[in-house]
């Protein structure tokens, strides 16, 4: 079912038969599509309810494995739920900005921009297998808490911009943490991993950090703490 109902802008309801595998790009811009639900088969959902921006409700099957920007812009979905086949989230729910709650299943291993720009979130959960989290929950200004689990090895710019992000934690793991909470103005303490070598501007203008640790394999921090008026 690829690129099947593409632009087709005055669907408002879709189902498909339990025997499609692959959905790419299928409803894509579809900007009435409310409402959607695909079978317990599919594996390949890229693209394929992006641009939906009037969707409000979608269920994915248990058996989907690349979710990369499978709603992306879907500005009015408010709750999102993925199996746990999922393998790839890259760019999933980037601009679902009524976006409220938000968990991933245990297997996700790519998560960059998933949450980007979703700025009503304020709960997130990632998987203990994920690696990569670049700008995951980048300008999610409303984001209070989020966990990572200790796989994770690059965090560049994940949360910057997250306004009202108070407490924040990273696995040791994490090898690069570039930008990863410049701009968190509310962030109070920081804690990062021994096996952090890249700390450029990791809390650049976070204004109300009291307490920061670095581990001892640091190489680079150029500007980590820049403007950090309370540290």
């Amino acid at each position: 079912m690829i690129n099947t109902y593409c632009n087709c802008r005055n669907l408002v309801n879709a189902a498909c038969e339990n025997n499609v595998i692959t959905m790419q790009m299928t409803y894509y811009n579809c900007q009435n599509l409310q409402n959607a639900v695909c079978g317990n088969n599919v594996t390949d959902m890229i693209s394929t309810y992006s641009n939906c921006i009037k969707l409000q409700n979608a269920v994915c099957g248990d058996n989907v494995i690349n979710m990369s920007s499978t709603y992306y812009n879907c500005r009015n979905l408010t709750d999102a739920v993925c199996g746990n086949s999922v393998i790839n989230m890259s760019s999933t729910y980037m601009n679902c900005i009524k976006l409220v709650n938000a968990v991933c299943g245990d297997n996700v291993i790519y998560m960059p921009s998933t949450y980007a720009y979703c700025i009503n979130l304020t709960n997130a959960i990632c998987g203990n297998n994920v690696a990569y989290m670049n700008y995951t929950y980048m300008n999610c200004i409303n984001l209070k808490n989020a966990t990572c689990g200790n796989n994770v090895i690059t965090m560049n710019s994940t949360y910057t911009y997250c306004s009202n992000l108070i407490n924040a934690a990273c696995g040791d793991n994490v090898q690069n943490m570039y930008n990863t909470y410049s701009h968190c103005t509310s962030l109070v303490n920081a804690v990062c991993g021994n096996n952090v070598t890249d700390m450029i501007n990791t809390y650049y203008n976070c204004i109300n950090l009291t307490n920061a640790i670095c581990g001892n394999n640091v190489i680079n921090m150029h500007n980590t703490y820049y403007n950090c008026t309370n540290l």
